[in-house]
């Protein structure tokens, strides 16, 4: 009976501490999620862009995971987010002030060459 008693008083214990571990790193979980904070910075909210892309050669969540992990490993992308499947949408959310020194067309390049290593296709929108 003492052992029950030991086993589920650690269960509780562990559980107790995965919950309370998860809530403290929950705003970097959502950050990594491609979701936004909440800034009440507004130099924050307008040093941020959104560029739209169409890519094609798309045709499953893999290929989804494949993009939108391709283009937020890009130097000044904050968020890369596949809006349709079927259609190729996908957004990009820029930190302007990392990404000022390229024209659009250099940008778009950057991001076009790193697809294409993975084997799609991106044409602005």
């Amino acid at each position: 009976k003492r052992r029950k008693t030991r086993s589920r008083k650690f269960l509780l214990l562990s559980s107790a501490t995965i919950v309370c571990l998860s809530l403290m790193f929950m705003p970097e979980g959502l950050r990594t999620m491609n979701t936004f904070q909440a800034s009440s910075s507004a130099d924050e909210i307008s040093s941020i862009i959104k560029l739209d892309y169409k890519v094609n050669n798309m045709d499953c969540g893999g290929c989804v995971r494949a993009v939108e992990a391709t283009l937020s490993k890009q130097s000044g992308v904050v968020s890369a987010k596949v809006l349709s499947l079927e259609l190729g949408e996908v957004e990009v959310y820029l930190n302007k002030d990392l990404v000022e020194n390229y024209e659009r067309k250099e940008f778009d390049k950057i991001l076009s060459d790193a697809l294409m290593l993975k084997g799609y296709e991106l044409h602005g929108r």
